[in-house]
């Protein structure tokens, strides 16, 4: 599925409500890569 040339992939974590919140090691092996990570 082809996505369209201004589509960003973007990632949110949550300090209080992710119990395991991932590193930033395992957010960089995301596929299609992340663009923006927002923490929240």
């Amino acid at each position: 599925m082809a996505h369209p040339k201004t589509f960003r992939m973007g990632f949110k974590l949550f300090y209080d409500e992710d119990i395991q919140r991932m590193s930033a090691a395992r957010v960089k092996k995301i596929r299609p890569h992340v663009k923006f990570v927002s923490f929240q």
